[in-house]
């Protein structure tokens, strides 16, 4: 019973410490690797397992958001009940996700200083 008092604190501290997905931060599409049917254009996925991508579909843009989850080399993104799975793999600030497939590279985006 005693364990259960300080429960709310390890949570606290486990949130406060940093927990995140390798994933989180911001995205840009690589095109340069020939793969030209991929419209998103940027993603940015948030600690809190959020995420909004923006698509490129000719002269329009479209910002999209939704949830998204990483266990064990999968990315899970679910837009409104929708559900699509990825095989991910980040490297430094080099993401590839594989669809179908089709696999897409994301570069991480720098702060500005």
């Amino acid at each position: 019973m005693r364990t259960l008092k300080f429960l709310p604190y390890i949570a606290f501290l486990a949130m406060a410490s940093g927990c995140h997905s390798p994933v989180t931060g911001t995205w840009r599409a690589d095109h340069t690797g020939g793969v030209d049917d991929n419209p998103i254009a940027n993603a940015t996925f948030c600690h809190d397992g959020t995420f909004l991508a923006t698509a490129q579909y000719g002269d329009k843009s479209r910002a999209t958001p939704g949830h998204y989850e990483v266990d064990d080399g999968m990315l899970e993104l679910d837009i409104e009940g929708h559900t699509r799975a990825y095989i991910v793999n980040v490297d430094g600030d080099e993401m590839t996700l594989t669809h179908s497939g089709k696999t897409y590279k994301m570069l991480r985006m720098k702060p500005r200083d």
